[in-house]
């Protein structure tokens, strides 16, 4: 028979999720990757749509490839509605392209102020 943690660790064998806190500790997004002959990462920013980011082949850091592809594809819209994320999603996408890959995407949140909850 099988566990509730035998079906928990096969539902999320391949998959690892992130909560990201700003310097209040407050939630401002989350992040999941999904392993595969890719990585996918879904990043959500909380108060905008989320985005997905892919890195395939092998080599180099794929993780932090999906993370960067994801916060690229991170839109705003030129209105006073989104105006509050501005500043948030600039603090992320630099951090997240610093270093050219050289830092871990998690490294390079925790050293642009953020703090890393791995969640799954």
């Amino acid at each position: 028979m099988t566990t509730i943690y035998d079906q928990h660790e096969a539902t999320f064998r391949n998959v690892s999720a992130y909560v990201i806190l700003d310097a209040n500790n407050q939630r401002v997004a989350t992040i999941a990757f999904k392993y595969a002959s890719a990585v996918t990462c879904y990043l959500h920013i909380i108060g905008l749509e989320m985005t997905r980011g892919r890195a395939g082949g092998g080599g180099y850091d794929r993780k932090s490839a999906s993370a960067y592809d994801a916060v690229m594809k991170t839109m705003l819209k030129d209105d006073t509605e989104n105006h509050q994320y501005y500043a948030l999603v600039d603090k992320i996408k630099t951090a997240l392209t610093a270093g050219n890959g050289a830092s871990h995407w998690d490294a390079a949140l925790h050293q642009a102020g953020f703090t890393v909850l791995q969640a799954v």
